[in-house]
């Protein structure tokens, strides 16, 4: 797999990091779980957590599915660490990171928390989502008025693609469709200063472009501010978070042929935040809580819709 940063932004850092096993130090029963990802052989999830550093700061943690042991693959003073996501070769974690989450950086590291290097330091912003075939990735690239445009990176040709979604605003959290032949985004109106409104305006919600001739489609026919946007691995659906109803954040789906969403996650759940896939898509992981208390990582049955998960990740008790 092919590295790169940008040739105006180089820069070496050297980092000691070690895979930490969790112990009673470490075990902040107020830290939050967030951003499951499981790998592609289906025996580890990573995920992001304030447990640390006082919960001030973000650190990466792998779980063992078989056994439940949790450890820790990162510990860089002074970054926040956020949105991990495994190659498909399964080798190498791919993460956003940064001292703000205003900025950011793309970064890579072993399973083993080894290896922790600079992946791309470019123009792109946000978390990156990987091409079903490994050879690009995709993210979303910000222009200085707020506006927004997702941004392909192949590392194989070495070439970046702007995909230029033409109709402005905040567009962003891409997802690429199993088949690589689309991209889901999220899409947000924003005002002259380049900010977004409090509430979903009519245009806000889930689109979708062919990556071949850029014609775009807008799915939702709701109003909806989205974010976390996963594809199903049949393709048949995208799931997402956002908050609606209630006003409480949960976990969506809506067709990838467009309509109404369904709301996934239960009440008991609530927040809940970042859908991802296990076991072949049987299994839905998401950042979820218990009675609304703390973020842990659950595990849902995709054929059991609005029932409580089960935790993944667990709170500590010294």
């Amino acid at each position: 797999m092919l590295f790169r940063t940008s040739k105006t932004r180089l820069f070496m850092m050297i980092f000691v990091i070690s895979s930490t096993l969790l112990h009673a130090e470490d075990r902040d029963p107020s830290g939050q779980d967030y951003a499951p990802a499981a790998s592609p052989d289906g025996k580890h999830i990573v995920y992001y957590s304030y447990r640390a550093e006082g919960g001030h700061l973000s650190d990466l943690y792998i779980v063992d599915i078989a056994t439940g042991v949790e450890r820790r693959i990162t510990k860089t003073p002074g970054l926040f660490e956020i949105e991990p996501g495994w190659s498909p070769d399964g080798q190498n974690i791919v993460f956003a990171a940064g001292p703000s989450m205003k900025e950011l950086a793309l970064y890579s590291i072993k399973p083993d928390g080894s290896d922790y290097r600079l992946f791309y330091d470019g123009d792109g912003r946000g978390a990156p989502n990987w091409s079903p075939d490994g050879k690009s990735m995709v993210f979303w690239y910000e222009y200085e008025n707020g506006s927004s445009d997702l941004l392909i990176e192949n590392f194989e040709a070495d070439a970046q693609t702007l995909l230029e979604i033409g109709f402005g605003g905040h567009n962003s959290s891409p997802a690429w469709s199993p088949d690589g032949n689309f991209i889901a985004f999220s899409h947000r109106d924003i005002d002259d200063s380049g900010r977004a409104g409090d509430t979903a305006s009519d245009a806000d919600g889930i689109y979708m472009i062919n990556i071949q001739s850029h014609a775009i489609t807008k799915l939702s026919d709701e109003p909806s501010i989205a974010f976390g946007l996963k594809w199903s691995p049949d393709g048949n659906h995208i799931y997402y978070t956002s908050a609606a109803g209630n006003g409480m954040t949960h976990i969506y789906r809506i067709a990838s042929s467009g309509g109404t969403a369904t709301r996934v996650s239960a009440d008991v759940n609530g927040p809940a935040y970042f859908p991802a896939f296990m076991d072949e898509g049987k299994t839905l992981l998401f950042a979820g809580s218990l009675n609304q208390g703390v973020s842990r990582i659950m595990a849902m049955p995709i054929n059991q819709l609005r029932q409580p998960g089960k935790p993944v990740t667990h709170a500590f008790v010294n």
